[in-house]
């Protein structure tokens, strides 16, 4: 029950992502930095993304890295078990990989529903699978990564559809 209790908070937490993302590329294309993004609609800080990535990070460069940082989630979070590090790591690289206090901060309020969210687990934990991916993940870069991780995802769906055959 706990497990499906974290799949929902983390899908929850998804789709508040994807709504603030479409808010700040739609209605808010005239700020130029996150900072000013905020201070102009004050609504947007109480908004945990926004308020723990740098101020400094231009908008369209947030759209894009979060746009990046979520795009595997929803076929993430139908695996079983779950890839914790693949979660986590994906928006710590791609939206938090030179803010490391902004990315504990952040990891600290999701963990308020997911305990284990932003702890990188051991790696015999989740054997040799899970171990290489993280491996896989953390020595790329974002760019890299995510073009690899679309590759795999593509490749893994190309041999289960093979193997009925």
């Amino acid at each position: 029950m706990k497990l499906e209790f974290e799949r929902r908070v983390l899908l929850l937490h998804l789709g508040r992502m994807l709504q603030l993302i479409t808010r700040v590329r739609d209605g808010c294309t005239s700020a130029g930095m996150v900072g000013e993004l905020i201070a102009r609609n004050p609504i947007l800080e109480d908004e945990p993304l926004l308020a723990h990535v740098r101020s400094d990070l231009p908008v369209e460069s947030f759209v894009d890295a979060a746009l990046r940082a979520f795009c595997l989630w929803p076929q993430w979070l139908t695996h079983d078990p779950l890839d914790r590090d693949a979660l986590a790591g994906s928006v710590q690289d791609n939206l938090f990989f030179d803010n490391p206090g902004g990315w504990n901060a952040y990891a600290a309020e999701l963990r308020t529903g997911v305990a284990w969210f932003g702890v990188q687990s051991a790696p015999e934990s989740h054997g040799d699978n899970a171990a290489g991916s993280m491996e896989t993940l953390t020595s790329l870069t974002p760019e890299r990564r995510t073009s690899e991780q679309h590759s795999a995802t593509i490749d893994d769906q190309d041999a289960g559809a093979h193997v009925g055959s």
